[in-house]
């Protein structure tokens, strides 16, 4: 099982079914349309960044894929019935998802630079900081917030320290948001 604050995952046939007919739509449809806005309260925050992960599972998966997988998922999403060969190709599709969606998991996570630089943009916003005037608080160039928020680069713990400080939040609260 695959879950999180907003969405649920099961690894089973009627999972899998469920995530294409129905979970697949709502989740990009939602991404989408938080690419689109801005992120004001943390919960918006949280439930974007579940989708990012979400959309990014989803894109490997179908990145995948052969072309007569694709076939198969498009003929059991509009609710037709498969030949034995589709249904191959089908069950074929469903262990690309299950190893995609339902990876070992580590003892720790690896920290997404893209990620967190969202989270820190988006928290540093919401707290209504500019990067200059949250440079000159933290003691850190307004170049280097930017190349962090763009994810071209982790900050280093001071700068997660300082910033979180500064936020009034604990460094694993930013944490878990990635």
């Amino acid at each position: 099982m695959w879950k999180r604050q907003h969405y649920t995952l099961y690894k089973t046939e009627n999972g899998f079914l469920r995530y294409l007919k129905q979970q697949r739509t709502e989740i990009l449809s939602r991404f989408n349309s938080f690419e689109s806005r801005n992120i004001k309260y943390e919960y918006q925050l949280e439930e974007y960044m579940e989708l990012r992960e979400l959309a990014l599972l989803d894109k490997e998966f179908f990145s995948l894929l052969e072309f007569g997988e694709k076939i198969a998922i498009d003929v059991v999403v509009e609710g037709k019935p498969l030949t034995e060969f589709g249904k191959k190709l089908f069950y074929q599709a469903q262990g690309k998802w299950i190893k995609t969606f339902f990876k070992e998991e580590l003892p720790y996570k690896e920290i997404d630079p893209v990620a967190l630089g969202i989270v820190l943009k988006n928290l540093r916003e919401q707290h209504d900081y500019s990067k200059v005037k949250l440079a000159s608080i933290i003691k850190f160039d307004r170049s280097y917030i930017g190349r962090v928020e763009s994810g071209k680069m982790l900050p280093s713990l001071l700068f997660v320290y300082r910033f979180s400080k500064v936020c009034g939040i604990k460094i694993d609260y930013i944490l878990t948001l990635i």
